[in-house]
């Protein structure tokens, strides 16, 4: 079947981001067929090349991009998703808005930048706590928050991981306990009680946790001896008892 320029538009804005062979299944063209199409309507500014294979359509009333940051790193490839600082962006618990867009998924990309925005990957074997919301592949709330706890030094900081739970108002707390289990990661066990128990004990979070999640979470910290943050100077530091960490004496936004 033959279609106009236009009328391949209008499927490709429908779409809003795509690859190539998205677009010879749909059409029933060739892959040469595929690649000099792609090419005509980036020439006429149609679309726009995000990275190999993945295009976006734009709006030909500002030859911008009609997808947004969210719905581009869902199509990086077939198992990507938004997590840890972005994925509180995308629920509207982020303190700041971020250029870098944190993706997860079980295999690599090499970090790219796409119109003003840096895609950058997180390799992970996890395939549990994942969603679709308006056709973005996200983490759900729970994993979101363990995720930003886990790699908080990576992703932001203490004080912007601390910023964001503190404008959540409910969570599943069997979720949390449940994905817990599925990390078997004693540190991950130690940093979720304390700094959520913290929060709880400073009246700044809205989040009500029964006193059954932090023994839950005290029983399986193992014995070792860890530091909640790296870089901190050793005059600085105190030692939580209950937790078996080394902290700053004065934790962000709790002091």
């Amino acid at each position: 079947m033959f279609y106009s320029n236009l009328e391949i538009y209008g499927k490709l804005l429908k779409r809003h981001c795509f690859s190539g062979s998205e677009i010879s299944s749909e059409l029933k063209i060739s892959k040469k067929q595929t690649e000099n199409l792609l090419f005509l309507l980036k020439k006429n500014k149609m679309i726009s090349s995000v990275r190999k294979d993945l295009y976006v359509a734009n709006s030909l009333a500002t030859y911008l991009p009609v997808a947004e940051k969210f719905e581009i790193a869902s199509k990086i490839n077939q198992n990507s998703y938004i997590s840890h600082h972005s994925a509180f962006e995308f629920y509207g618990f982020s303190n700041q808005v971020f250029n870098t867009i944190f993706v997860s998924s079980d295999k690599s990309f090499r970090q790219f930048i796409f119109d003003q925005n840096l895609f950058k990957c997180i390799k992970t074997d996890k395939n549990f706590g994942i969603t679709e919301i308006r056709h973005i592949k996200t983490t759900d709330l729970e994993r979101t928050i363990l995720d930003s706890i886990k790699d908080f030094e990576k992703i932001g900081g203490l004080e912007e991981l601390l910023e964001c739970l503190k404008s959540i108002s409910f969570v599943q707390e069997e979720k949390l306990k449940d994905y817990l289990k599925l990390y078997k990661n004693q540190f991950l066990f130690q940093k979720t009680g304390f700094l959520l128990e913290s929060l709880e004990k400073s009246k700044d979070t809205q989040i009500q946790l029964s006193q059954d999640f932090f023994d839950f979470c005290h029983k399986n910290i193992g014995n070792s001896t860890r530091y909640l943050q790296n870089g901190i100077l050793k005059s600085e530091l105190a030692f939580n008892k209950k937790w078996n960490l080394c902290i700053p004496q004065k934790l962000p936004t709790l002091n």
